[in-house]
């Protein structure tokens, strides 16, 4: 699956923590984690998917976290991170020019 583009894992009843597997597939453009079920924080090894540009996570229970960086995905358009317990959003958000949707 490592040419998998697309993950939605949506509106599921899974349990536990969000698991990294999948977050080594490197040509992920599109992520969407809303109502899965599955618990916080969101993994640091979210920073290794540089090409996404749709990514759409809520709901996540368990403990806060930081947000996760996103610094170099440079394509990102559309970021959804709804009830995630995240403390602050970072400054660099700021200069991400492509996004359309925050």
């Amino acid at each position: 699956m490592t040419k998998l583009k697309t993950l939605w894992i949506g509106s599921n009843n899974f349990t536990g923590k969000i698991p990294n597997y999948f977050l080594s597939w490197k040509e992920l453009e599109m992520l969407e984690m809303q109502g899965s079920g599955l618990e916080g924080p969101i993994p640091p090894s979210l920073s290794a998917l540089t090409k996404m540009s749709y990514l759409a996570i809520s709901d996540l229970s368990g403990e806060s976290s930081d947000f996760p960086n996103l610094s170099n995905m440079k394509d990102m358009q559309t970021l959804m991170l709804r009830s995630c317990n995240i403390r602050t959003i970072p400054e660099y958000i700021s200069n991400m020019t492509c996004l359309k949707l925050l």
